[in-house]
């Protein structure tokens, strides 16, 4: 099935199709975005230093129910304990760049003691098919914003915000809120406390500096958007995490994917914020080399893992970490031993939980989307 789009979307799905610039041959695709909060989370000690992990020693898992990249993936543990991966909308594309479908579905393996999942289940469903979106967790809610959607019209850029919360009996209950101001494809969705931060991706038409910050309410609802200080320069298929109560943003590029006319940008950014907690400005506290987009991350024992995604040469796998130090800039990035098995991007998020990171679907080697599953046990 290939879907068609009207003229407008015929824009940005060209940019998402070519979110891969061409690599060289038998070069693959790997990446993603964290449990969104929890594994950002810093010790209250600025410099509180944990052994930094040296290893991940990585597993295939059964695969995934669909092929599907530019999903959105997390954990959720109920307060029995027990804790679910869950994966959200997305998209499949095929040979060529063909974009075949754009997805709605929900689906949830729950996490066993050994830290291997359970088969896949599905659960509610998006209220609309969504893909290229930002996520983000706040306690037991978990809020998708932006991207792309599609409708028996074609497929769109989207400003719909939804939030999901786990019902007594267990699926998800989805509604819709206060939307974002702005189109956003491909930005990131953070949470810094309560308070929601969407920064950057593209308009569809080019990336963009744009900040949108937004309070969660007492009922899980969304406030109001408000701009926030844009960012140095425009960014999109970048990586975003919290540490020390900051908002860090590492890699992704300036530009258009199309026609691979992009510039990937090193510096890694660090939110300053006003006595109020406002975001005021950005400060360069590092550099990536190499310089990726469309990767994966987490934190950990105040080190921070990149893992996947590509760079200008093509795709890559392996996983680098930096040590986030006590003036809140990273050190340089040093290797980790445990590649990813293959190279894969377009993943977003790797969730940690425990010892344990979860690393679902993406694209191959071929810019097509996968239904791969891995597990990556760290120490």
């Amino acid at each position: 099935m290939t879907i068609h789009a009207s003229a407008p979307a015929l824009l940005a799905l060209a940019a998402l199709s070519a979110c891969s610039p061409s690599a060289p041959s038998g070069a693959q695709d790997g990446s993603t975005d964290a449990h969104i909060t929890s594994d950002s989370a810093a010790s209250g000690d600025a410099c509180a230093q944990g052994a930094a992990l040296n290893e991940i020693v990585w597993s295939e898992s059964a695969p995934f129910a669909r092929a599907v990249d530019h999903h959105g993936t997390w954990i959720f543990e109920g307060a029995d304990g027990r804790a679910s991966l869950y994966v959200a909308g997305g998209i499949r594309q095929g040979p060529g760049e063909a974009l075949e479908a754009v997805y709605n579905q929900v689906s949830r393996a729950e996490i066993q003691a050994d830290g291997s999942l359970g088969p896949w289940e599905s659960d509610a469903p998006l209220p609309v098919p969504t893909g290229f979106h930002g996520v983000a967790l706040v306690g037991a809610r978990v809020y998708i914003a932006g991207g792309l959607t599609s409708t028996g019209t074609g497929e769109q850029l989207s400003r719909r915000v939804f939030v999901g919360e786990r019902t007594a009996a267990g699926p998800l209950a989805w509604r819709e809120s206060t939307p974002l101001p702005w189109n956003a494809l491909h930005p990131t969705l953070t949470a810094l406390g309560s308070t929601l931060v969407l920064v950057g991706g593209t308009n569809g038409q080019q990336a963009q500096n744009i900040v949108g910050v937004a309070e969660v309410q007492a009922d899980g609802s969304v406030g109001p958007w408000a701009r926030a200080a844009n960012t140095p320069e425009p960014r999109s298929h970048h990586y975003a995490f919290v540490s020390d109560g900051e908002l860090f943003l590492a890699g992704g590029f300036r530009g258009m994917p199309v026609g691979n006319n992009i510039t990937p940008l090193a510096d890694v950014l660090r939110s300053v914020r006003d006595e109020r907690g406002q975001i005021t400005g950005w400060a360069v506290v590092g550099a990536m080399d190499p310089v990726r987009f469309t990767h994966a991350g987490f934190v950990r024992d105040r080190h921070f893992y990149v893992i996947g995604g590509m760079y200008e040469s093509g795709s890559i796998d392996i996983v680098q970490r930096a040590e986030l130090q006590c003036d809140r800039t990273l050190s340089a990035f040093a290797e980790v031993r445990g590649a990813l098995p293959f190279t894969r991007s377009h993943v977003h998020q790797t969730p940690l939980y425990r010892d344990r990171l979860y690393s679902v679907a993406g694209r191959d080697n071929n810019g097509v989307s996968s239904a791969r599953v891995v597990i990556g046990a760290i120490r």
